[in-house]
Order: C-alpha cells, then structure tokens, then sequence
C-alpha cells in the first residue's frame, strides 16, 4: 500500500500531519481544500474552590511518597503466584493518590487482574507468573501514555469505548515479587455535553472522540470515546490540554463545524455538537476477481495531480468504507489497500443530503514494482509489521507497506529510484536499507537484540520504567515508544531484547529521570553506570 510519510523535498505541513498523510510527490500542500480552519473554540466551566475541594475529597488527601520500598516479603498465596506492589502517583504533584483501580492487563489472553490503592496511595495485588500491562484510572485521574502514529485516520468507533489501550501502558514482568512498581495518573477533566440533530433533536448511539493531533501524549483507559445514551449525552475523561472533538452515527456525516476545547484537571467542559446530514459515500473494495480486497485506506485527491491524494478513511478487513464530509464540492476518492495497487479514481457530486451507496472499487491486476519478505534476525517471517520507504532520488515517493501474515510486503505505483527502506518490531529489532526500485524478492531482515547491564547510584532496591524513545544512528526508523518496568536489586538493573542500535532510552524512576543512549549489539551485553543525582536536569532530543 502506497502511503505517504515524509515530503520529498520538505517535511508535510502540520495541517495534515493529523490526517496522517502518506503518500507524496514534491512538498506536500499546507491543507487540504474540504478542512476547515475555524475551529470553535469552548472554553472551560471554572469551578469553585469549594466544588474541586470536594471532588478531591472524594478520594481523600494527597499523601507524599516514601523514599523507596523494597521489594514485598509477603508470601504469594499459591504457587505460580507473585506479588506486585507500589503507589499510584500524580505526576504533577509527586504526591501518592488513593482510591484509584489498578489494573494488570494479561499481554497473553487479556485477562484483567486489579485492586484500589490504600489510603496512602499505595497497592499490592497478587497476580500468576506472566508478563502484564499497568495502568491505573479513578473518578478524576488516569493514565497517560505515548501516543501510537496514526498510519491510516479512521472514524471515531464504539469498539474504542472504554477499552484500555494495551501499547501506551508500561510493560511489567512478574516473573517474582516486584516493589516500588510505582504508577503514575494525571488528574483529568471532563468534557460533556449532548449531540443533536439541525433541529436541537438529540441523537441516540452517536460516537464521540477527542483527538489530540500534533500530542504526544494520549489516555490509557479509553476514556477518549464514548456513545451518547437515549438523550443524546455523553461524557470523556481526558487529560489537561486541547482538543478537537469528532462525531459519527450511521445516518448523519459530521459535525457542523469542527468543535475545539481546552480541558483542565478538575474542571467541566460542556458542549453540544450538532451532527448533519453531510454527503455518505459507502460501498466496498474488491479484487480483481470480486472477492473482498481487505484493509487499507481510502483517499481524496486534495490538488489537480494524479499523485496528490491523501488517506481519509480506512477500509475494514472486509473491504467495506465509509466517507463522510460536510463540504458541498466536487470529491475524487480512491481505493488503496495494503499488498495491491491503487484503484482508479471515481467522481462525486458532494452536498447537503448526498448519499452514495453501493460504492464500488475495482483493483487493477497488476505487478508490484519493489516485492520483497521482512524477516527476524533468526530468519522467521515477521507478520503484519509496517515497512517504510523514503525516497533518495528526485521524483520519488515516500510509502508505507505492511508484511502479510507470512512476512511478505509488495510495493505498486514506485517511481523508479532509490529508496531508504525500515522497518522494526518490538523485541526482533529494527532494520534501514538502500534499496533500488524496481526489484524483486527483497531479503529485509531485522538486526536483532541486545542486553543492557548497568547500575544506578542512590537507587539500591526498587523498580525504574524504561523507554525505549529512538534509534540514534541514521536509520531513521519509526519505532514504538515502548516502556517497560525493570527490577533494580542492589543499585544493579539489566533489561533485553532492546532493538540493536544506537539506542535512546529514557528512565523514570521514583525520584527522577535520566536520558541515556548506548550502543547495542545483537547478542551482546552493553553496560551503562549511572548517577541517581544526576538526574535533576536532563535534554530529551526526541
């Protein structure tokens, strides 16, 4: 599938860098002509002193955290159990909350395991052997993560309600008793309000999203989506900052006008958003043969070019899309799924009302220009993982593919010319080559994994979270900001399976945070020894 990720000559504008544009020729427009600019902003309800003081007595005073707590002497009570425990932390203020779930996320079957923090903050909950997700959220707090790259926009989806978002959560590996397994909210406000139809009717089963474009930073709970009830209302929890709110419903197509909101911790926001009739277009995109053609993306010409063209929606696994826009114009969409090549554009007449149903898009039978398999440092396939393409030469484009479920990737539409090629997947490792196009059977195969030893200085027993922020050394890789709780016993910490490269890392412990890069090599340990009280001041240069 053919995506755009940088502009060829000059990075995209920051106007469509939240429509998660992929594909390019030259530098990319500043906006798209269907977006609008006047944003309405709503401003925030100032509570009273009074009222946020009783909110926050809801869960009791904020007590400050301990130095650190060595790990839990407790027994577990069976076998094959382990004990993890810690204190829910604002990240603000440093001080402990109590009250607040937290929850242990199964990375193998997703079960759920929880307990509340005490009065002092603190928790301890016994889980089996296995390696987990935490997160924590109460009444007014939740936690926040880094943001995941939006490769294809979508609209908002009630399958996102409330459903906890497992790769913006730390990853923590009980495999014996953890303490000081410490997690940290920030204190959320709430946007709420009613959705309506052009004539103040309330709308019932509309989904509504608060997005952060440009952030990076996200919720963890899933708080950003909810439904609207039987009167049309709804609520999110967000964290404190700007936002721009998104609705759908099967029979209307958006918002009037986009609806922006700044959200501060405690506070209300109060809203209505009127959903209009706007122009649907819907339909399915099959093969060659007529067999549904699978996900992908859907895209707007956005200028009179036949390579200017943007992703606007996503096609489901089942080859059915659905457009929606308020703009009365002329709108040239076409089809693009993941492994085949683009289906020729289709015209429509767009205003108030306009329904296009039963929408069809025919793929092409055609040869891709750059086929190839990505596969791990042991040579296994690596399946459903994204590999990026940035152009070297003059005229070149930049895409985005996906391997299939046996590691194969197939590239359509590419310019001839050269290509920087990467790609990475959590705990395999990452990988960046110059490949000429056109090619075929391409052998990308990730550089594997390394350990990393080290010691922290003032810090003797407790747990630090590692992230993993970026490859350092030219490969320009798009890599997940994975995070991970690592056990430290006696000032001495080690954590593998870290991507063989010039790694960045940050680290986050009770007490403070440190940004470190070191070189890692597949199958080798690198060591770092490092200074707790030099952390005071630190430069994150991603």
């Amino acid at each position: 599938m053919n995506k755009r990720v940088v502009g060829g000559l000059g990075v995209l504008a920051v106007g469509l860098v939240g429509l998660g544009i992929w594909r390019f020729r030259g530098d990319a427009p500043s906006s798209q002509p269907r977006r609008t600019s006047n944003v309405r902003i709503v401003e925030p309800t100032v509570k009273d002193k009074l009222g946020k003081a009783g909110r926050v007595a809801k869960s009791g005073p904020p007590v400050a955290p301990s130095a650190g707590d060595p790990a839990p002497t407790l027994t577990p009570s069976l076998p094959g159990m382990v004990i993890v425990s810690g204190a829910v932390i604002d990240s603000a203020t440093g001080t402990r909350v109590p009250g607040a779930e937290v929850v242990l996320l199964a990375t193998v079957g997703g079960a759920e395991s929880s307990t509340m923090s005490a009065a002092d903050g603190s928790y301890s909950i016994e889980v089996p052997i296995g390696v987990y997700r935490a997160f924590a959220r109460g009444d007014h707090v939740l936690s926040i993560g880094t943001a995941p790259r939006i490769r294809i926009p979508g609209q908002p989806s009630a399958d996102d309600i409330g459903v906890p978002v497992a790769d913006r959560m730390p990853v923590v590996a009980a495999v014996r008793n953890l303490g000081s397994v410490d997690l940290e909210v920030v204190q959320a406000g709430t946007v709420s309000g009613t959705v309506v139809d052009g004539e103040g009717k309330p709308i019932a089963g509309a989904v509504v999203r608060a997005s952060n474009y440009g952030r990076s930073v996200s919720t963890t709970p899933g708080t950003d989506v909810a439904e609207t009830d039987a009167k049309g209302a709804f609520e999110l929890k967000l964290p404190g900052g700007g936002y721009v709110l998104e609705a759908t419903h099967a029979k209307f197509a958006a918002l009037a006008e986009p609806i922006g909101v700044r959200v501060s911790p405690l506070d209300d926001v109060t809203v209505t958003l009127a959903l209009v009739q706007g122009c649907i277009i819907a339909g399915r995109v099959v093969l060659p043969s007529g067999a549904p053609a699978g996900e992908g993306a859907i895209e707007e010409q956005y200028a009179p070019s036949e390579a200017a063209f943007a992703p606007v929606g996503r096609i489901a696994a089942d080859g059915t899309f659905r457009y929606t826009t308020v703009a009365e114009q002329e709108v040239v969409l076409r089809a693009w799924p993941w492994k085949a090549p683009p289906a020729d554009a289709q015209r429509f007449s767009c205003k108030n009302g306009a329904r296009f149903s039963n929408v069809v898009f025919r793929l092409p039978n055609r040869t891709p220009d750059l086929e190839g398999v990505l596969v791990d440092h042991d040579g296994k396939p690596v399946a459903f993982t994204h590999v990026d393409l940035m152009p070297l030469d003059p005229g070149g484009i930049g895409q985005q593919e996906r391997t299939d479920e046996h590691g194969r990737w197939s590239v359509y539409a590419l310019p001839a010319g050269r290509y920087q090629v990467s790609a990475a997947a959590p705990e395999r490792g990452v990988v960046s080559e110059m490949i000429a196009s056109p090619a075929k059977n391409v052998k990308l195969a990730l550089k594997g994994t390394g350990r990393l030893e080290g010691t922290l200085a003032q810090v003797d027993n407790g747990t630090l979270e590692i992230e993993i922020a970026r490859c350092l050394d030219g490969m320009d890789i798009e890599i997940a900001r994975e995070r991970r709780v690592v056990q430290v016993e006696h000032g001495h910490f080690s954590v593998d399976d870290l991507p063989a490269c010039q790694v960045a890392l940050l680290l986050r412990w009770r007490d403070g945070r440190m940004f470190v890069r070191t070189d890692i090599q597949a199958g080798s340990t690198a060591t770092v020894d490092l200074d707790a009280d030099a952390s005071r001041d630190y430069d994150d240069p991603t």
